[in-house]
């Protein structure tokens, strides 16, 4: 099948009127919307769409990174220019991903935070911010940042990253400028992982503000882009080696790792 997008003005007017349309998804519902997302306002792109169903029951620990090797995979061939835009990911939450809306909102819903059911659809925190905080396109962009082709797993770091704290941790870490270098993102990542396993650390999220915030200091008077994936795992390594007092006889544990 053909990926769909809905049209600029049929999305401007549903963000200015989102109030009118909030009780489709309070009272949960699907006919309405799809009467409203019909082929007058939604169109039908060249891009090609493998369709799977998400994940729509169980904690959101586990399933967000289960349904976000769905999606990536479903969606594999954008280019971040397409992966960015809003009118996408909005008319796919609201047609086809249906029940992965209700099942992921569930709690908003519940209790009528609107705000987040807003959010949560609809791009409302400008940049990367809302590619992160909506629902569906968050799940691309995990892929996106963190598959790692050359691992006999290639999501053996998504697997690691997502383990607590998703949204949050993606929001800090790549709202970074350094981490769009994927070298430094899944050097990091990598580092932190190596050093985890060998039980030298535990898992938290400030070890991924640390690395990130010594990155760019770094980069004021290096030149990042030249760092390689190995460079880049090696200084993590060490930072968080000083930062948490692992000694030089705890890092043989972690040379085996």
């Amino acid at each position: 099948m053909k990926l769909k997008y809905c049209t600029e003005d049929f999305l401007n007017e549903f963000k200015a009127n989102f109030d009118s349309y909030l009780p489709l998804y309070l009272n949960k519902d699907k006919e309405a919307l799809n009467k409203i997302f019909n082929n007058e306002v939604v169109l039908e792109s060249s891009i090609e769409f493998d369709y799977q169903e998400l994940i729509c029951e169980g904690d959101y620990k586990e399933t967000d990174v289960e349904n976000a090797k769905i999606i990536y995979n479903s969606l594999k061939h954008l280019n971040t220019v397409e992966a960015s835009q809003e009118s996408i990911w909005f008319t796919l939450i609201n047609t086809v991903y249906q029940d992965f809306l209700f099942y992921r909102l569930s709690s908003e819903i519940e209790v009528e935070d609107v705000e987040r059911i807003k959010s949560g659809t609809l791009f409302t925190q400008g940049g990367t911010r809302s590619l992160i905080v909506h629902i569906l396109s968050r799940l691309w962009w995990l892929g996106y940042y963190t598959t790692d082709d050359s691992r006999e797993n290639p999501y053996e770091l998504m697997e690691f990253f997502g383990k607590t704290d998703l949204s949050g941790k993606m929001i800090t870490f790549f709202s970074s400028v350094m981490t769009n270098n994927k070298n430094i993102r899944l050097g990091i990542i990598s580092g932190i992982k190596k050093l985890y396993d060998a039980n030298l650390i535990s898992y938290q999220r400030k070890h991924f503000l640390t690395s990130t915030m010594y990155f760019n200091l770094m980069g004021g008077v290096r030149i990042l882009d030249m760092l390689s994936f190995e460079e880049v795992e090696e200084i993590t390594i060490e930072l968080l080696k000083q930062e948490n007092g692992v000694t030089d006889q705890d890092i043989k544990v972690l040379q085996k790792a």
